[in-house]
């Protein structure tokens, strides 16, 4: 357990020290933030976290119980994971809560617990969901310790992550195209296909069971994806980061494939 005035008087001496190297006239260097601590307790008060998988912490929970909140812009069509882990204390046999809500108070409706997924999060204070989102809207996330020993503390990592995974290109000029979903886990996963033409109108819309261990396909000619179109693709689910990959195929008429491209993150630098 980690006792806060520690650290506040660490972050003090640290502080001191480095206002007395300087120089006359000399500016401050600057130096990347590493936020220790910061308990947002109030709510919409809030800071605004990305969904880029970006790990921010390591921030704490009081015990007896009490809440962190933060916001998030989640977008409408996209898929998001939520996840926080202790990786300064001892296991213990209790973990944090994690309640998207809308308004601070009220979940929202289709968030899962999928801590158990790889990369399995059991058996420490931690915990992670995922949902796909149904509409542009400001979310709160409520972050709360069951603990009610009223000495501890706990310190975490908080990570959201856009799980929607992009195909950028598909084509049934002369080709057909086969969408192909692959499941890391060894649960089922679920998910929607979203087919999107080059003018950005829908061309179908695919609900997929993506099994434990194995894919699924979505078939462009058999599922009526109409001919001479071309555009993009997008798969969302609900599990953790990296749990679906996906490729894409692109065959000719005589059924030899002629380009293969992959599913890529909603924030990938490829």
């Amino acid at each position: 357990m980690k006792r806060v005035f520690l650290i506040a008087a660490c972050c003090l001496l640290i502080t001191s020290l480095a206002f007395s190297q300087m120089q006359p006239g000399q500016t401050q260097p600057i130096r990347p933030k590493t936020k220790v601590i910061h308990a947002p307790t109030t709510c919409p008060n809030d800071p605004v976290l990305m969904s880029d998988g970006t790990i921010n912490g390591d921030d704490f929970l009081f015990a007896p119980p009490s809440t962190n909140y933060y916001a998030l812009n989640a977008k409408g069509g996209h898929s998001y994971s939520v996840e926080v882990w202790d990786v300064f204390d001892p296991t213990v046999g209790m973990s944090p809560s994690i309640t998207v809500t809308s308004d601070c108070t009220h979940a929202i409706s289709g968030v899962m617990d999928v801590t158990s997924l790889d990369p399995d999060l059991s058996n420490g204070f931690s915990h992670r969901v995922s949902w796909i989102q149904s509409s542009d809207q400001m979310l709160y996330l409520a972050i709360a310790s069951p603990d009610q020993n009223q000495n501890d503390v706990y310190d975490y990592y908080i990570r959201v992550t856009d799980t929607s995974l992009h195909n950028i290109h598909w084509s049934t000029f002369s080709y057909n195209t086969l969408w192909s979903l692959a499941n890391l886990t060894p649960v089922d996963i679920s998910g929607t296909l979203t087919v999107v033409s080059q003018q950005g109108v829908t061309l179908g819309t695919f609900p997929l069971t993506v099994p434990a261990d194995g894919f699924a396909q979505v078939n462009a000619k058999v599922a009526g994806i109409p001919a001479n179109q071309q555009g993009a693709a997008t798969f969302v689910y609900v599990g953790p980061a990296g749990a679906v990959r996906g490729d894409v195929s692109l065959i000719r008429n005589d059924g030899n494939v002629v380009a293969l491209e992959f599913f890529l993150p909603q924030h990938s630098s490829y």
